[in-house]
């Protein structure tokens, strides 16, 4: 539009230009004619003036003669120049019809670009909505699997009877409560890495870092849960 704009008013400004040329130059002539005219009609009367003829009836004609060409050439010139100038403004009306022409070719034109761009980004916008679903679909079952699995390894850690069990109890009297201590922190240790075996190494990672749970119930042996998947052993 700008483009269409500027070479509308170039044009126009050139032709407002030669329109000033045109008057110019044909005050100029009217000018230069009128020097003429005035210099012929003092030699007439210079001419009558040294042959005694003044005001003869032929000087008066001659003189009369001399107004009335420099009158029509007068009106030739104008009417030269009102033609020159007919002619540059029909070629401005033709530049402004020409640029209306041109902005509404053009409005043409970019309305159906734009309808074409919007139609592919909304092609693009539809595509990305599926893929986005898809997507959200996934991570949810994932997220379901995920906590039904941890739901399942808290159930199983709260169900265990460890005080009850009458083994663990003969145990605990042979050797003491410490090597109790010692069993359900290798048994918590090893339910928990059941529990992760079932994610990659990565997700596995972000699980133990992200969840207060499994801190609590391995205790001490938290540390050596994160160095063993730290060191890319698989759990």
């Amino acid at each position: 539009v700008d483009k269409i704009n500027k070479e509308a008013s170039e044009k126009h400004a050139k032709l407002v230009q030669d329109i000033d040329t045109v008057v110019k130059s044909t005050d100029a002539q009217k000018s230069d004619l009128a020097d003429k005219y005035e210099q012929a009609r003092e030699n007439v009367s210079n001419d009558a003036l040294k042959r005694g003829l003044a005001r003869s009836s032929i000087v008066i004609n001659n003189l009369d003669a001399l107004t009335k060409a420099e009158l029509d050439t007068y009106n030739a010139i104008d009417s030269e120049m009102t033609n020159k100038i007919n002619a540059i403004n029909f070629e401005i009306s033709a530049i402004n019809e020409q640029k209306e022409n041109a902005l509404n070719d053009f409005d043409i034109k970019y309305a159906v670009k734009l309808d074409q761009k919007l139609t592919e980004l909304k092609d693009q916008l539809t595509a990305k909505q599926l893929e986005v679903a898809k997507y959200n679909n996934e991570i949810a079952k994932l997220e379901n699997d995920y906590n039904l699995k941890y739901a399942n390894l808290q159930q199983t850690l709260d169900q265990e009877s460890w005080d009850k069990e009458y083994d663990l109890a003969k145990l605990a009297g042979q050797y003491g409560t410490n090597m109790l201590d010692k069993y359900k922190a290798n048994r918590v240790y090893s339910l928990v890495k059941d529990y992760l075996s079932n994610f990659s190494h990565d997700e596995a990672i972000r699980i133990l870092a992200n969840s207060d749970y499994l801190k609590s119930v391995l205790g001490s042996k938290y540390s050596a849960m994160v160095d063993e998947l730290n060191v890319g052993k698989n759990i």
